[in-house]
């Protein structure tokens, strides 16, 4: 889907930031959210799509809230993402 890769990169490279700023390492967090450290590498790297409850795991691992990883270019790049989505769904309606 168009945009998402794009947003699954930025919430990962949150995510990995949060991560080294709190001094853990991928095991540390592994250990605290339950979601694999290889699993972790991927959405850090933004490799691999994950779902809601492996960011709710990760977000309860590393004690922060979801305000914490949505940043002013991640918003927007879900915006147009919405924007995007409802044009397609505007499109087909149409045909």
């Amino acid at each position: 889907m168009r945009y998402f890769n794009e947003l699954l990169i930025e919430i990962g490279k949150e995510i990995r930031a949060i991560r080294i700023s709190k001094n853990m390492t991928i095991y540390d967090l592994e250990h605290k959210s339950g979601v694999s450290n290889k699993q972790i590498s991927f959405i850090e790297r933004g490799l691999s799509p994950f779902d809601f409850e492996t960011l709710v795991n990760l977000l309860v691992g590393l004690e922060i809230s979801l305000q914490q990883i949505v940043t002013p270019e991640n918003t927007y790049i879900f915006q147009k993402m919405i924007k995007y989505k409802k044009e397609l769904t505007d499109k087909e309606t149409n045909n």
